[in-house]
């Protein structure tokens, strides 16, 4: 399949995806609002959509590297591995899954400090029916990673459609228990391998072997497999640690779920395709030690990122408070709840530096073979997390901006080295085109000053139309300065040198 047309496909997909998650989280608002039954939900979900989904990673980064290994020769070996593979995935997550069973007290109390003796007791039960999930997120990765290999993209990216479709429907029909809201997410987790199943046998593979695949396994190191989990995480764990020192006050855990959901929607659907599509290429670029490839893709990578998120920037400064409020503001979700999410989210989405510093800039770590570079800097920025809400554990505003400005820095040190060692992709022409992004991203708030002073905002949606005549603008001066050609039309053959 084309690059271009699986990167297109993959776009087209996350987007899709995550429209249907945004719905989700709308009905999650308007049904259960920002209260403290929210709070115990939002951060017992945070560990199977974070924690949980790391492990299907690792496993399914692990499976990719083991069937494009030199000692499978064919596909009947192929599909040997696949069942060998599944059958230990399985009895593996299993088994994890009773040990997590076994260690869920003092999780849950780790997870949710600062809790009533009857409110843990609901967080614990809540926990209890969720962990089940592991199984079905190990299995539904392994057989993301194995269709992917196959070039089946768009079916991947819509994975979590199900999910999100069953948890919408029952909170339709009246869902306001948080036990069955917690029974129901497990049953969604479920759906996702149910979606992948027909495409992964219309492959031929198995899904339980008894054929000895060991040696097979040997030629793959799982070392680097557990430097890219630990890496990859350190993001993701951020805003899980921000709810568990924000527990100790009522609303403010939901209230950060709300804001970083939000972000991290928008901000991934740009983000997981650009790291999808240019790695494989930078990977390529290093192993022929094309120098010259490898400054044009990572200038190319980051001038894509910049004409997005700058604007984004400007969009959210002036806005966040309507956004919210146009988003959110129904049923349980107050006004109140509004003032609290909205500057969360102004905060949060400023850590966009630190996203794509995981995302784009540890893959050529990764590609550079650089992993204890990674390891460190994520083990060093989550210290300094929890140093961070352990000091101002009291203040909602000090745990959110203490994580923005731990991103800022994050961002800082790793471009740092990676100027070291990649040190030609800053060129005078890049620095010209960022400067010129920055300047064209001016035009939203002469765009919103205009607006204020002569039609006024009589109503929630009026500010939709200030940005969009910015957007319009914006992207007429990206096209007059060739910025929008570079980032639309380049191709890996045509980057400047």
């Amino acid at each position: 399949m084309n690059l271009s047309i699986s990167y297109i496909l993959m776009v087209v997909g996350i987007l899709l995806a995550k429209a249907m998650g945004f719905v989700r989280e709308l009905f999650l608002g308007n049904n259960f609002g920002t209260g403290l039954t929210m709070d115990i939900y939002a951060q017992v979900f945070s560990v199977a959509s974070v924690i949980f989904t790391a492990f299907g990673v690792a496993l399914s980064t692990f499976v990719i590297k083991s069937i494009n290994n030199k000692m499978i020769q064919d596909e009947t070996e192929e599909r040997e591995f696949v069942g060998f593979f599944f059958k230990y995935a399985l009895i593996f997550s299993l088994a994890f899954t009773v040990l997590l069973y076994l260690l869920s007290y003092p999780l849950t109390k780790l997870l949710l400090p600062g809790l009533s003796a009857a409110d843990f007791l609901v967080a614990l039960r809540l926990f209890w029916i969720m962990l089940p999930s592991l199984t079905f997120i190990v299995l539904t990765y392994t057989a993301m990673g194995l269709l992917q290999n196959k070039n089946k993209f768009f079916i991947t990216s819509v994975v979590s459609f199900p999910f999100n479709l069953i948890l919408i429907c029952s909170m339709i029909l009246g869902v306001r228990d948080i036990y069955t809201l917690g029974a129901v997410t497990t049953l969604g987790w479920a759906a996702h391998f149910l979606f992948l199943l027909p495409s992964l046998l219309k492959q031929n593979y198995k899904l339980w072997s008894n054929t000895n695949q060991k040696e097979k396994l040997k030629s793959v190191n799982p070392t680097e497999i557990l430097f890219i989990l630990i890496s990859n995480m350190v993001f993701q764990f951020l805003f899980i640690i921000d709810k568990s020192f924000a527990s100790v006050s009522e609303g403010f855990p939901s209230a950060i779920h709300y804001a970083s959901t939000l972000f991290t929607t928008v901000s991934s659907i740009f983000l997981v395709a650009m790291s999808a599509v240019f790695f494989p290429s930078v990977t390529k670029a290093m192993k022929e030690n094309d120098t010259q490839q490898i400054n044009s893709l990572i200038r190319y990578a980051l001038t894509f990122m910049f004409a997005i998120f700058i604007p984004f920037l400007m969009i959210v400064g002036i806005y966040h408070k309507e956004i919210i409020t146009l988003l959110y503001l129904r049923g349980e979700f107050t006004m109140e709840s509004v003032n609290l999410v909205a500057p969360a989210f102004l905060l949060y989405s400023f850590c966009v530096f630190g996203y794509i510093t995981q995302e784009l800039l540890f893959k050529i770590f990764y590609a550079k073979g650089k992993y204890k570079l990674t390891v460190i800097s994520a083990v060093s920025i989550l210290l300094l997390n929890i140093i961070a809400n352990a000091i101002f554990k009291n203040s909602f505003f000090g745990i959110v901006g203490s994580t923005t400005v731990i991103c800022l820095l994050f961002a800082g040190v790793m471009f740092y080295w990676l100027k070291k060692e990649i040190s030609g992709f800053v060129n005078q022409k890049f620095l010209k085109n960022i400067g010129l992004i920055l300047l064209a991203s001016l035009i939203f708030i002469v765009a919103h000053l205009i607006f204020r002073y002569t039609v006024g905002y009589s109503n929630k949606l009026m500010f939709i139309l200030p940005v969009a005549i910015g957007a319009v603008c914006y992207l007429a001066v990206l096209h007059f300065t060739k910025i929008l050609k570079f980032i639309l039309t380049a191709k890996e053959t045509t980057l400047e040198k």
